[in-house]
């Protein structure tokens, strides 16, 4: 269930936006830009300079703007936003605690120390062009960052900033970064110990997160940092790690695929980054990828029609095979991965819960796997479910008296007999054969009452798993109700999302908006029990469903599989 499952997960790194700057992963890539100009002003919490490990010269994101300023404005101009974000939401990121602490803090020194600083002087940094680098942190968000500006016209208040650094409690030189010159790095302290670093280079100023991005680098990383500084523009470095033109449009972000796979990169290795550019007319999309993607025109025949998203998910036989080894020996690790044919197909439909997609491979062997698949779902499906408490067999520690065995020790735990996972059911059929079981779990698709296990099962609803293998088809899914549904597609009893799509439909990504709005709105109020979360239950049905509502024009959208002929391809959804 391992692979099966995680080739769900790819799915996250094939969106963008069209007309929409894209329904899930182009929103998700707000959410990643939104994060990380918070994270640029407001610092978070500052962790030990040597536990920062970022790769310098290729981080998770890069952003390169002709004014940061400008950034939430313009975001309001992608169509998504326009329907599920206020304009309060981008005021936040301009008049949050932080960034007004941040302000505070270098007016109140301008004060004390008499010096020329300009109310306006953090805005005059972030209304000039500017690059960003993001690497993730600890928390798994663009926490960690490197911003790179010119300098012209900051020179006098930079200088008047060190001068004070040794007077200041709230300013001080945190070290210097390495070089012949070897610049001072300063340290300015704001808000609720939070911090920031910056340093003149040349005729750049550098501002960080971190120390340890730039200070205290071990040995290994030091040739990174020494190659960063004697740049002539730092920010170089990080456009040719994503192979962006030199030419920047007025807002380009760029995002690896590594980062938004939340690390089942394995599973595509061909897909490389997104990238969104703005604009006068709006924003666009683009992929990079260094192979075409597989034609999916056969799978999607093998899937039934009315799914809310499908996405054709590339696979990798070296990596699949070290991955099922893991469960199955090598042999039949080497004969399944060998026999799959990409792509996959990964599905999910509102009758049933978005953590239950069906995924559809097809094979290329005419042989049976019938026994390496008994094995891989024997062994990777499952688990022990309700347990029984068993008394104690006789010890020797039992023969003494109940005074004397709790003065010398203590008792023996108790021991807990779990029983075993449910049987498979086989049902071999005319043209293959379909494993199931039975899978107690708190997000289970149905009530134990559902079940003749329900007294040996450990939680209240439970899924029944399935794998089939259908002449040259595998199909798996945790609801078997999907796996029967395309059965039947196979056996001409249910139409195929083929019928609905162009002739030889070159499509990687499937998706029907009114539907997928729906399963995302069941989605949150399951997540969201009435009974626990009855404020945040209130105001997600008050305020973000009616925006969702707005998403929904009753259109197919497609999204064309990348031919990975070029480093960006541009990506637009057709209907």
């Amino acid at each position: 269930m391992t692979l099966l499952r995680n080739l769900g997960s790819a799915l996250a790194a094939s969106r963008k936006w069209r007309y929409s700057l894209l329904a899930l992963l182009g929103l998700a890539a707000i959410m990643v830009i939104g994060t990380g100009i918070y994270h640029w002003y407001s610092r978070a919490r500052t962790e030990p300079a040597l536990a920062v490990e970022v790769n310098l010269l290729n981080p998770d994101a890069f952003l390169n703007t002709q004014s940061l300023s400008r950034l939430p404005k313009d975001l309001l101009m992608a169509p998504v936003l326009q329907h599920l974000a206020l304009e309060d939401l981008f005021f936040y990121y301009q008049e949050n605690e932080e960034r007004l602490s941040l302000e505070g803090t270098l007016r109140r020194i301008g004060f004390e120390h008499e010096l020329n600083l300009s109310d306006r002087f953090l805005a005059a940094i972030l209304d000039r062009p500017a690059q960003i680098a993001f690497w993730k942190s600890r928390d798994g968000r663009l926490g960690r960052w490197l911003t790179v500006v010119r300098r012209e016209g900051l020179v006098p208040v930079l200088e008047a900033l060190a001068k004070t650094a040794l007077a200041d409690s709230q300013l001080r030189i945190a070290g210097a970064l390495p070089g012949p010159s070897a610049p001072q790095v300063f340290e300015l302290s704001y808000g609720r110990r939070l911090k920031l670093y910056f340093a003149s280079l040349g005729d750049r100023l550098l501002v960080f997160s971190d120390p340890g991005i730039l200070l205290h680098a071990e040995a290994a990383e030091l040739e990174k940092v020494n190659r960063l500084l004697n740049a002539e523009n730092p920010a170089d470095l990080w456009a040719q790690s994503f192979q962006l033109e030199a030419q920047p449009h007025v807002h380009t972000f760029a995002v690896s695929a590594n980062y938004l796979s939340l690390g089942y990169q394995a599973l595509f290795p061909a897909l490389h980054a997104l990238r969104f550019d703005y604009d006068a007319p709006g924003w666009t999309a683009a992929v990079s990828a260094s192979d075409p993607f597989p034609t999916a025109s056969k799978v999607w025949n093998a899937v039934p029609d009315h799914p809310t998203l499908c996405a054709a998910v590339p696979i990798d036989p070296d990596r699949t095979a070290a991955l099922l080894s893991k469960v199955v020996s090598a042999d039949d690790a080497e004969r399944l991965a060998d026999a799959l044919e990409p792509p996959a197909a990964v599905c999910w439909y509102n009758k049933t819960k978005l953590y239950a997609p069906l995924v559809a491979i097809r094979k290329n062997s005419e042989a049976s796997l019938n026994t390496a698949l008994q094995s891989l779902f024997r062994t990777a499906i499952g688990t022990h479910e309700a347990g029984e408490v068993q008394a104690q067999a006789e010890s020797p520690s039992a023969a003494k008296p109940a005074q004397q065995a709790g003065e010398d020790e203590a008792a023996d735990p108790p021991v807990v007999i779990y029983h075993p996972p449910f049987e498979v059911l086989e049902d071999k059929q005319a043209n293959g054969m379909v494993w199931r079981r039975e899978v107690s779990s708190p997000y289970g698709i149905r009530p134990r009452e559902d079940s003749e296990h329900s007294e040996d099962m450990r939680s209240g609803r439970y899924f029944t798993v399935a794998l089939a293998e259908r002449q040259d088809t595998l199909l798996f899914s945790p609801d078997a109700a999907l796996v029967d549904d395309a059965i039947a597609v196979l056996e001409g009893r249910y139409p195929a999302l083929g019928d609905a799509l162009p002739e030889n439909s070159e499509s990687a990504v499937v998706m029907y908006p009114d539907r997928l709005v729906n399963m995302v709105t069941t989605a949150l109020l399951d997540s969201l029990p009435g009974e626990r979360e009855p404020i945040f239950r209130a105001n997600v049905s008050e305020r973000l469903l009616p925006e969702l509502e707005k998403l929904k024009d009753g259109r197919i959208m497609r999204l064309p599989a990348p031919a990975g002929k070029t480093a960006w391809e541009p990506l637009k959804w057709s209907e």
